[in-house]
Protein backbone atom coordinates (compact mmCIF):
# COMPACT_ATOMS: atom_id res chain seq x y z
CA UNK A 1 0.00 0.00 0.00
CA UNK A 2 1.32 3.43 -0.87
CA UNK A 3 -1.49 5.80 -0.02
CA UNK A 4 -3.16 7.61 2.88
CA UNK A 5 -6.60 9.23 3.09
CA UNK A 6 -6.88 13.03 2.90
CA UNK A 7 -7.93 14.27 6.33
CA UNK A 8 -10.32 16.83 4.76
CA UNK A 9 -12.11 14.97 1.98
CA UNK A 10 -11.08 11.33 2.39
CA UNK A 11 -9.66 11.00 -1.15
CA UNK A 12 -6.82 8.56 -1.64
CA UNK A 13 -3.45 10.35 -1.44
CA UNK A 14 -0.87 8.45 -3.49
CA UNK A 15 2.67 8.41 -2.12
CA UNK A 16 5.07 10.34 -4.32
CA UNK A 17 8.82 10.80 -4.10
CA UNK A 18 10.60 14.15 -4.39
CA UNK A 19 13.79 14.79 -6.35
CA UNK A 20 15.69 14.30 -3.10
CA UNK A 21 14.05 10.90 -2.51
CA UNK A 22 11.71 12.02 0.27
CA UNK A 23 8.05 10.99 0.39
CA UNK A 24 5.14 13.40 -0.01
CA UNK A 25 1.40 13.34 -0.72
CA UNK A 26 -0.86 15.73 -2.66
CA UNK A 27 -4.67 15.98 -2.64
CA UNK A 28 -5.70 17.49 -5.97
CA UNK A 29 -9.29 18.37 -4.96
CA UNK A 30 -8.28 20.08 -1.68
CA UNK A 31 -4.84 21.32 -2.65
CA UNK A 32 -3.28 19.89 0.49
CA UNK A 33 0.38 18.89 0.31
CA UNK A 34 1.94 16.68 2.98
CA UNK A 35 5.73 16.49 3.05
CA UNK A 36 7.75 14.13 5.25
CA UNK A 37 11.17 15.73 5.58
CA UNK A 38 13.01 14.24 8.54
CA UNK A 39 14.57 10.80 8.92
CA UNK A 40 12.39 9.82 11.90
CA UNK A 41 9.21 10.80 10.05
CA UNK A 42 10.22 8.87 6.95
CA UNK A 43 10.95 5.78 9.06
CA UNK A 44 7.59 6.10 10.85
CA UNK A 45 5.77 6.53 7.54
CA UNK A 46 7.46 3.39 6.16
CA UNK A 47 6.52 1.48 9.31
CA UNK A 48 2.91 2.67 9.06
CA UNK A 49 2.70 1.62 5.41
CA UNK A 50 4.16 -1.83 6.16
CA UNK A 51 1.86 -2.37 9.15
CA UNK A 52 -1.21 -1.25 7.22
CA UNK A 53 -0.41 -3.61 4.35
CA UNK A 54 0.51 -6.52 6.63
CA UNK A 55 -2.60 -6.14 8.80
CA UNK A 56 -4.89 -5.18 5.91
CA UNK A 57 -5.86 -1.90 7.57
CA UNK A 58 -8.39 -0.24 5.24
CA UNK A 59 -7.73 3.47 4.79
Amino acid sequence: MSFLPCFLCGCKLEKRTSKTGKPYFVCDPCGIQLFVRRKDGIERLDELMRAAQKNAIPF
